[in-house]
């Protein structure tokens, strides 16, 4: 009875960590070279955080030069 609960135990820590590692957006970053137009706004070159969240074609991106969030 002891070891099922531990076994238990430990495949639900298992499973909110797997999730949690989903749910957490994605991060990296972007060297541009050239001004970019990304949906109207323009980007002037340099280096720029960016993180997205979610998969396939319901993905949403964010991108931040660091100085304005």
């Amino acid at each position: 009875m002891k070891l099922s609960r531990n076994l238990f135990s430990i495949m639900l820590a298992s499973l909110l960590l797997a999730a949690a590692a989903f749910a957490s957006p994605s991060k990296g970053t972007l060297k541009l070279f050239e001004p970019v137009t990304v949906q109207g706004k323009q980007l002037a070159p340099g280096k720029y955080t960016v993180e997205w969240n979610g998969e396939g074609p319901n993905v949403q991106l964010n991108i931040a030069d660091g100085r304005t969030p």
